[in-house]
């Protein structure tokens, strides 16, 4: 009885060990794990700086270039607009060319004045049509005395031209019966009218004087 008692107890005192080393083995194979996971994880930020340097420095050796080849070549005796403060360098010739000065630096010419407005001058002769109203001295006519034996009657138009004066210089009957139409040019050409302005210069005038014939 004491015998099996003791190999039962043999029996579960290596069956602790077992687990004891199971478990210590499982720790170990975890904490490898984690460590290993770690290393992958510095590795890879280590060649994304790598990465990035490099790139920074492409980006950097070609904006270098880009500035190398940027870079002016200026020949002796030319000067580029813009630039300030460059020395004169005498040509083959010996003669030194003038700087070409930079448009900013111009001074702008003055502003032309608007020009003055000239007051528009009338051409040609004025049409009023009939100025009987615009007469101050308009002169009646006679009545012939042939008129009178026929007994002739009715209106004579005559048409007049007045000049800058006022003075009629001319007349001439347009109808009207013939025997009317001499006195009433006579007395359409012996009246006065006013001076006609227009834009502040007199001008001449053409019109219609009526006369009207009655025994």
């Amino acid at each position: 009885m004491k015998v099996k008692i003791r190999k039962i107890s043999n029996y579960f005192f290596s069956l602790k060990i077992l687990i004891l080393l199971a478990v210590f083995f499982t720790l170990f194979f975890i904490q490898s794990a984690a460590e290993g996971a770690g290393n992958v994880k510095a590795q890879s930020k280590n060649q994304q700086k790598k990465n990035t340097s490099g790139k920074r420095k492409k980006s950097t050796s070609k904006t270098v270039t880009k500035k190398k080849t940027e870079t002016t070549i200026r020949l002796p005796g030319v000067y580029v607009i813009g630039e300030k403060n460059i020395p004169d360098i005498p040509s083959q010739s010996g003669s030194t060319p003038a700087p070409i000065s930079n448009s900013e630096d111009m001074p702008h010419p003055p502003p032309r004045p608007a020009p003055t407005p000239m007051p528009l001058k009338p051409k040609g002769i004025i049409s009023m049509g009939v100025v009987n109203g615009k007469a101050t001295d308009l002169v009646e006519p006679a009545y012939p005395a042939a008129a009178k034996a026929v007994k002739a009657t009715g209106k004579v138009h005559v048409q007049v031209l007045i000049d800058e004066k006022g003075n009629v210089i001319s007349a001439s009957a347009v109808s009207g019966h013939p025997l009317l139409r001499q006195a009433a040019q006579s007395a359409a050409r012996a009246s006065k009218f006013p001076p006609t302005v227009l834009s502040g210069q007199p001008v001449k005038v053409s019109g219609i004087v009526v006369y009207d014939f009655t025994p």
